[in-house]
């Protein structure tokens, strides 16, 4: 409701900031001093940075899915542990890396590839 009726085009496409936790607690407590969040890193986000926002969001997200299933076989326990943290942020955290380990486990499968075309330059070069 926030994002149709209280946003207007500008801020739909680029975001509110925090402005939305004010209105969240507002909408749920009837009290303006209080605030609260959506607990849904997706909503969250779309109410922060607006539609870009969000895009730049589930890319990432895409890219993430993608290096952990490129590299299923060798790193099979940190896909597992990804899913597994993945899951309990998306029901129950305010923010997309809450807890702090979703920021570890989103930058691993990068750092995981960059290795992996590291060490295919290096064989290339060899030969």
């Amino acid at each position: 409701e926030i994002f149709i009726k209280e946003y207007n085009w500008k801020q739909r496409i680029f975001g509110g900031g925090f402005n939305y936790l004010n209105w969240y607690g507002y909408f749920f407590d009837r009290d303006k001093t209080r605030s609260d969040y959506p607990h849904n890193p997706f909503l969250s986000i779309i109410l922060y940075s607006g539609i870009i926002g969000l895009l730049v969001y589930l890319f990432l997200i895409y890219r993430v899915f993608y290096y952990y299933s490129k590299y299923l076989k060798e790193y099979k326990i940190l896909a597992v542990f990804f899913i597994i943290t993945f899951f309990f942020s998306f029901f129950s955290s305010g923010t997309p890396f809450d807890p702090p380990i979703m920021g570890f486990f989103v930058t691993l499968p990068f750092f995981i590839n960059y290795i992996h075309q590291k060490d295919k330059s290096e064989i290339i070069d060899k030969n």
